[in-house]
């Protein structure tokens, strides 16, 4: 595997920080749920301490030709009917070797099992003031979709971790459509690092047999 700290990084703090809110994001929802009621119970989502998360390996050049077979798909002309598929290990492979990504290596993990993606992760909470000395340990289960118009997240379920015990949170239908809408949003925003472009480029986005494809126009 090549060095990533030996690239010359094209990231900055804030574009790490953009990293680590989506993924926040994502695993627990952040959004005005998380504030209504984490404000209320943090001790009970929230842990002292960060929770162990699977690593990647990543073969030399692996990186080099993930970020070209990207950037051919989102620099394409238009009208030139790009697709892109994307895996679990290739999202891992960004988070591992990306230097836009380092904010969140070793702290988060992809999976995608038929068409259902996970991310599992282990986030310290420096951003939100009341919860400086916490971590945010999960996983967060959703199925992403796109068809010619914005991106939808249809979320699964949410799992946190508390007092070394596993705890599935309880939505409401309203709670759920809300973090679902945020998180699309935020993927959407072409300021995330390589994912961001993909999205605004894609028209159409499938998942199925652990494989994420994404098409252009």
């Amino acid at each position: 595997m090549s060095n990533p700290e030996k690239r010359k990084s094209c990231g900055c703090v804030a574009t790490g920080c953009i990293v680590l809110i989506v993924i926040a994001a994502l695993l627990a929802g952040l959004s005005i749920w998380s504030f209504k009621k984490m404000s209320a119970h943090a001790r009970e989502y929230t842990s002292t301490g960060p929770s162990p998360v699977p690593g990647e390996n990543v073969a030399e050049g692996e990186y080099d030709a993930l970020i070209k077979r990207i950037n051919a798909f989102t620099n394409a002309p238009s009208g030139s009917a790009q697709t892109l598929e994307l895996s679990a290990h290739d999202f891992n492979v960004l988070v591992a070797a990306c230097p836009q990504w380092e904010a969140v290596r070793g702290s988060i993990h992809v999976t995608i099992d038929g068409d259902v993606v996970g991310v599992t992760g282990s986030i310290p909470l420096t951003f939100i003031t009341q919860l400086q000395d916490r971590y945010l340990n999960g996983e967060i289960h959703f199925i992403p979709s796109k068809e010619d118009k914005p991106l939808r997240i249809d979320l699964r379920d949410i799992t946190l971790q508390s007092m070394k015990a596993m705890r599935k949170i309880n939505l409401t239908k309203d709670e759920a459509n809300l973090i679902s809408t945020y998180c699309a949003l935020i993927l959407s925003n072409p300021a995330v690092p390589v994912l961001g472009p993909v999205l605004m480029r894609a028209k159409t986005l499938t998942t199925k047999d652990g494989v994420i494809t994404v098409t252009s126009d």
